[in-house]
């Protein structure tokens, strides 16, 4: 290739002439020879062209080339001088010795000659050579060539790499300094030729390469960087650790300054600091009990029904055999100890003697009760549980248990508390490897475990129920599920489907079957513990052989159980106890959506007469707004002490006990022995007023009625709440008669409420009577949290408002009315919150006064807050709104910054079930949604796109959360958007009806949709989706069609009853032709006479 390759060189002289490096003749140079361009043109072979060992192979195409012309001859001696070479790009030279951390080169590639033949490259590395002056020069890129007979200097490659530039006069050479300009060589030309007389220093013992690498020399330029240290090349991998430096520049022969003494970065250090190694524990060995390992779990994500959120775990480190107590607060933790330390050391006659522990509040705190005990409280380092590794690691290991348990029996979480308990027992009877594969049970008692009483958690069995059936025809046993093992009791912990939890040794298994996974109807409920014994702690390990007790003894759970104090039986001789006991579950407490407060902004006025379904902006309207952020700051109280701690708080609890004291609520007495004791709880909750202002600090104490047994302590418990579509109706009934509309709270509703039975409960929490902490108390009046509370009230307002004239409506039972001298007043009940209307303003203050004689009520004046939604009055007639609720959920959900969205769904591509991967967190999809459900009070728009999402809840996928997000990016976008209720005369029902057919991929079925106006107010509206696949377009379209009637003839009999008179009938339209053709005769009956009968019930409604 000539002079065009990476690598070339000169040598030899021929008088002053030039000689061509192609045809080797002389008075021409390669550039004007008429060969240049002749591929086969072979050069001739003079004496000058002869090349001691030079290779006959042929040229390398892609290869490099050296030009040396004439370097046989006068230069053989002088093994030091170097020759500078303006046309080589590598240094060369044909000794061994000149390099310096040499590299055997195995590749392919050659040094090609100008006249094409090519010599092989034996090693390559780099060197530094020194003059006469002892200045230092780096020679990289240097490349060992056997058969060449002269060191060659590429010149641009000497200039890069030591900074300098060269002089070529015509008769001496010169390298100066790029900088300063200093002579650093000099040299008098000889015979044509420039020349060094340089002198090798090796610096570095000589190292051979572990492998022999292939490297093409084209990329030794790039791959040989300059000589630096290793600190320079960690940061220019982006500090990586040293180790994996030294590897990446070794394998590519890269040579670096390495100083084994590197100190420490403090780029890294600020970056990538993380924990030390932990070293195994120098703990001597312990006997069993002597060292106790403990920590606090929680708070529980779900609190079980039960009531607990903690449960505290003590590891024997001899053993590791755990003890598990569940606790509701942490400052329980103190008397669980108490409770633990008196049991064990009592059970083994050992005693403690160091305790370790993290550092938190609650094990800080038991620091002086240890060291009143002679027990030694080892303390872990802030942020390092890793000192306290034996109580992390089981913490691991029985979560993760407790949740097999519960994936393999489908039981809801809130049963979590069951699963670690049963999680304890089994892990106690497990074989471990730390302790050579015995049992932590075997080395703790010294006898090996026994397998045979162990059931699958979960699992359907079939207990006796004889000792309970009423009368001689019941089933001797129920399908029930395994819920665990007791402490205290030799038999199994048993959930019946009336919620109870027996505990017996009469049961059969079928551990085959797990009824929550074959969704058989058996009800949520808690599964409270009777004792307070650590549960992995089992009297026996066989099962009792004793007869169970003719008259079984019934034990209900109290609200609260004290730690018994009293040493348990040792595991020899361990009592038998009763054969069953019966345990009072506590029912799930509802959780009503927060107080909802909006700032309202009035919308712009539209045509009375329309049946648009936009919901409206509030343009024009210049209520000031009040950004109060008090909801935040103003938190309610974890637990009774923080609440009695907090002058605010105790204020609002006395105000509560002083109304009930007033009510005569309650007498203390003594507890009957054959009555049951109801527990009672604080509960609190800051109200705010419409702005966002906090209106008050509400106490109210409530009885803990998930302990009352049905039949036994209450019976009926129904009470009605109005409907939203109601609560529309009379306000566009007032509005369209201009009539006032009132609010009134009735202070402690529920209290005023009459008990037909005697019922017992605990003193309240702070207002303990003195020296009457033995008595409890009587209730003569309802109180919130009992069974029949809601339904008391509901019975008292109603004989109230009967003695006063007052009809209840069959429409709707929380709706109450009254004729009477040509006048209307209609009172809305939704529990303690009242709407009053009518066409008398002194009719509506008379019944204000007559209720204020019976209750205590409060009078709001003018309807502005109800349901969490805010009315605002404007010109035209009524706003309802919910931005403040909706704002809590952006911010919630991380939504507030997102732009506004034109939409909230969009029609491509379809949501399916199968579509995407499933979600991390599906409780969080699920308290959206929910949170949504509730938004679409004041925003029908979101019917059907909440509809849909809603049908994802047992397994949503990360496609469907993109849709919950679209809505909430919608929402964000349309804050000021709401409902507008019209003062117009016209209260014509109209209603439209439609179906999208077919719409869902996954199983074909439709859904159905309608809305109902009276006049121009939107009252009622639903989408749903259809039960059943319909065959056809008509079909989807009839069925949306008789559900829409539905709720016009419901809405027809409310308006009847409240003598409101409609112009005309009722309109119902739709878009469907043969819809229309079916309901009013019976036409296509080949193709509907698969149609349910009461589908047809809308032929005898068309007029």
């Amino acid at each position: 290739s000539g002079r065009g390759g990476p690598f070339r060189g000169r040598g030899g002289k021929n008088n002053g002439k030039p000689r061509c490096q192609i045809c080797h003749y002389n008075n021409h140079t390669a550039d004007k020879c008429y060969y240049r361009c002749d591929l086969n043109f072979v050069p001739r072979q003079g004496p000058n062209s002869n090349f001691q060992g030079q290779s006959s192979g042929n040229q390398y195409s892609g290869g490099t080339s050296v030009n040396l012309t004439d370097m046989n001859g006068s230069f053989g001696a002088q093994s030091e001088v170097w020759y500078p070479d303006s046309g080589a790009t590598n240094h060369v030279t044909h000794d061994l010795a000149n390099l310096n951390l040499a590299s055997e080169y195995n590749g392919e590639e050659r040094v090609h000659l100008g006249n094409g033949s090519g010599m092989n490259i034996s090693h390559f590395g780099e060197s530094i050579v020194m003059s006469n002056k002892n200045q230092k020069f780096l020679l990289k890129n240097l490349l060992h060539v056997p058969n060449i007979t002269k060191n060659l200097v590429s010149v641009s490659q000497f200039a890069k790499d030591n900074c300098v530039f060269f002089e070529f006069h015509p008769s001496f050479c010169l390298v100066k300094d790029q900088d300063t300009k200093e002579v650093l060589l000099k040299r008098a030309a000889k015979d044509g030729l420039y020349s060094f007389y340089l002198q090798t220093k090796i610096t570095e013992p000589k190292k051979q390469a572990s492998q022999p690498v292939n490297k093409n020399p084209i990329l030794l330029s790039a791959e040989l960087e300059n000589k630096v240290s290793l600190d320079v090349w960690h940061t220019r991998f982006g500090h990586e650790s040293l180790d994996i430096v030294r590897r990446a520049l070794s394998d590519c022969n890269i040579f670096f300054i390495d100083n084994e003494n590197q100190g420490l970065c403090s780029a890294c250090m600020q970056a990538k600091m993380h924990k030390l190694p932990f070293y195994p524990s120098e703990n001597k060995s312990f006997s069993p009990i002597e060292f106790i390992h403990s920590d606090l779990w929680g708070p529980a994500p779900i609190r079980s029904f039960q009531g607990y959120n903690y449960y505290v775990s003590f590891i024997d480190y001899a053993s590791r055999n755990t003890w598990v107590y569940l606790l509701k607060q942490k400052s329980e933790t103190l008397q669980a100890f108490i409770h633990f330390k008196n049991f064990i050391e009592n059970l083994y006659s050992k005693r403690i003697k160091i305790f370790q522990s993290d550092g938190g509040g609650e094990f800080v705190g038991m620091s002086k009760f240890l060291s009143e005990n002679g027990i030694k409280h080892q303390i872990s380092c802030p942020y390092t549980p890793e000192q306290n590794g034996l109580a992390e690691r089981k913490h691991r290991h029985l979560i993760q248990v407790a949740l097999a348990l519960l994936a393999q029996s489908n039981l809801p979480s809130c049963h979590w508390d069951d699963a670690v308990c049963s999680a304890a027992f089994i892990v106690n009877r497990t074989p471990t490897k730390i302790l050579d594969y015995k049992t932590p049970f075997e080395v703790l008692n010294q006898k090996k475990p026994d397998y045979s009483h162990l059931k699958s958690f979960g699992c359907l069995c079939y207990p006796l129920m004889k000792p309970y059936n009423q009368h001689r025809l019941q089933y001797k046993s129920q399908p029930s599920i395994f819920m665990g093992y007791s402490s205290k009791h030799k038999g199994y912990r048993v959930l019946l489907q009336d919620k109870r939890v027996i505990l017996t040794r009469h049961v059969m298994f079928d551990e085959s079957q797990f009824p929550y996974i074959k969704d058989q109807q058996i009800p949520e409920m808690n599964i409270p513990h009777t004792d307070n014994a650590p549960l992995n702690v089992i009297a026996t390990e066989s099962l009792p052989s004793t007869p169970i007790p003719s008259s079984p003894t019934y034990s209900p759970l109290s609200a609260q159980t004290t730690p018994q104090n009293s040493p348990s039986p040792s595991p020899q001789n361990s009592p038998n106890l009763h054969g069953h006991i019966y345990v009072n579950l506590p029912i799930e407490n509802v959780v009503l959506p927060a107080d909802v407060v909006t700032t309202f902004v009035e919308p712009s006025n539209r045509n009375a007469g329309g049946h648009s379904m936009i919901t409206r902006a509030k343009v024009g309207i210049h209520k000031p707004k009040v950004y109060a952020t008090l909801c935040s700051e103003d938190k309610e109280p974890k637990n009774d002490d923080e609440a009695l701690s907090d002058p605010q708080w105790r204020l609002a609890m006395q105000r509560e006990y002083d109304a009930l004291v007033r009510n005569k609520t309650w007498t203390l007495t003594h507890l009957p022995a054959d009555k049951t004791l109801i527990g009672s709880k604080w509960v609190y909750k800051v109200k705010h007023n419409a702005d966002g202002t906090v209106a008050r600090h509400k106490a109210r104490l409530v009885a803990k009625g998930y302990t009352q047994y049905p039949g036994f302590d209450y019976g009926e418990t129904f009470s009605p709440m109005a409907k939203l579509a109601t609560i529309r109706t009379v306000l566009s009934i007032a509005l369209a008669s201009n009539w006032d509309i009132k609010q009134i709270y009735i202070d402690n509703a529920f209290l005023h409420g009459n008990l037909d039975t005697d019922l017992y409960m605990e003193q309240p929490v702070g207002f303990v009577m003195p020296q009457k902490e033995h008595l409890v108390c009587r209730l003569h009046k309802s109180i919130y949290g009992l069974k029949q509370a809601s339904r008391a009230w509901f019975d008292k307002l109603g004989s109230c408002l009967h003695s006063l004239g007052f009809k209840r409506s069959q429409a709707d039972n929380s709706l109450y009315y009254r004729h009477s001298n040509g006048n209307c007043t209609l009172v809305l009940v939704y529990v303690d919150d009242m709407v009053i209307t009518g066409s008398n303003t002194s009719e509506i203050t008379k019944l204000i006064d007559q209720l204020g004689k019976e209750f205590s009520l409060k009078d709001l004046g003018g309807l502005n807050y109800f349901l969490g939604i805010e009315i605002l009055k404007t010109r035209s007639g009524l706003f309802l709104n919910q931005r403040k609720y909706i704002v809590d959920l952006l911010k919630r959900t991380g939504m507030i910054d997102s732009k506004g969205l034109l939409s909230p769904m969009v029609g491509s591509p379809l949501l399916s079930k199968f579509s995407g991967q499933p979600m991390e967190d599906p409780k969080l999809f699920r308290s959206v949604v929910g949170a949504l459900q509730y938004a679409t009070i004041s925003r029908p728009e979101l019917s059907y796109s909440v509809n849909k999402v809603s049908q994802y809840m047992q397994t949503p996928m990360n496609t469907h959360w993109k849709a919950v997000k679209r809505i909430l990016g919608y929402l964000a976008g349309t804050l000021d958007y709401g409902m507008h209720f019209y003062m117009s005369k016209n209260l014509q029902i109209t209603a439209y009806a439609d179906a999208d057919w077919g719409s869902d991929i996954d199983d074909r079925r439709s859904t159905s949709g309608f809305c109902i106006f009276l006049g121009p107010n939107l009252i009622s509206w639903s989408s749903k989706k259809q039960h059943i696949v319909s065959r056809s377009s008509t079909e989807a379209e009839y069925r949306s069609l008789a559900h829409a009637a539905c709720d016009v003839v419901w809405l027809q009999s409310l308006l009847s009853e409240l003598k409101v008179h409609t112009p005309q009938p009722a309109t119902i339209w739709m878009d469907n032709q043969g819809a229309v053709s079916l309901a009013g005769n019976p036409v296509y009956h080949s193709r509907t006479k698969h149609f349910e009968i009461d589908l047809h019930f809308i032929r005898e409604k068309v007029v």
